[in-house]
């Protein structure tokens, strides 16, 4: 296990998420000319963002590890989405219930999204030769033109 690789894609990951979250919610708030979006750039909610966005960074960086079957991997990751949204939400000063609500909507925009970004990405991904076949082959033709050259 590579851990600096691991510790790389986290501070990546992390960064590239808060970036893109915190320039949507600036842009948001920037383009609407009444105040009702000014309480979006405090301090506070930047900082549940960084928070958000590092939990999500965890769950694509587990994500990475080969070490890890996917099956852990997919799980871990849906997890730290799922419950990074919820903290995320609730951390925001929104109540319990309507929270419950808008974490269930995550989870299943969160799959929908998930299963067709994983559709694409196996449909485009090319079947590489089989290395069991390939060394197979290599084996049977070095089997058939051997010559011993010691002996006359």
């Amino acid at each position: 296990m590579n851990f600096g690789k691991i510790f790389k894609n986290f501070i990546f990951f992390g960064s590239v998420i808060y970036t893109v979250i915190s320039t949507i919610m600036i842009i948001i708030a920037t383009a609407t000319t009444d105040g009702q979006y000014a309480m979006m750039l405090d301090a506070e909610r930047f900082l549940c963002i960084l928070l958000f966005s590092f939990t999500l960074s965890v769950g694509s960086t587990v994500w990475r590890i080969d070490e890890i079957s996917r099956v852990a991997a997919t799980c871990i990751h849906a997890a730290c989405y799922v419950l990074g949204f919820l903290i995320f939400v609730i951390l925001c000063g929104i109540e319990f219930t309507p929270a419950v609500v808008s974490t269930v909507i995550f989870a299943v925009i969160y799959t929908v999204c998930t299963v067709i970004a994983r559709l694409i990405a196996k449909s485009h991904k090319k079947a590489p030769a089989s290395k069991k076949a390939v060394s197979k082959q290599a084996k049977e033709t070095k089997n058939t033109e051997y010559k011993n050259l010691f002996t006359k």
